[in-house]
């Protein structure tokens, strides 16, 4: 999952519904924007992957771009 963002809490609400641990990549980038729902993701007991500082979107980079 990506993350956190603006449906952090639901997400986490629904994983612990169902009793589920996720794994999250988050960016610095997000870490900071959203310092209080990235501890949140850790304090539920998630896994969180490393994605950079900031990733830009590969999705319409050219080959040679990328």
């Amino acid at each position: 999952m990506m993350g956190p963002g603006v449906n952090t809490h639901e997400i986490l609400d629904i994983l612990r519904k169902h009793d589920v641990k996720g794994t999250f990549y988050l960016t610095g980038y997000e870490i900071e924007k959203y310092f209080d729902d990235a501890s949140k993701i850790v304090q539920e007991g998630h896994e969180i992957g490393n994605y950079s500082y900031s990733h830009q979107r590969m999705v319409f980079k050219s080959p040679s771009f990328i």
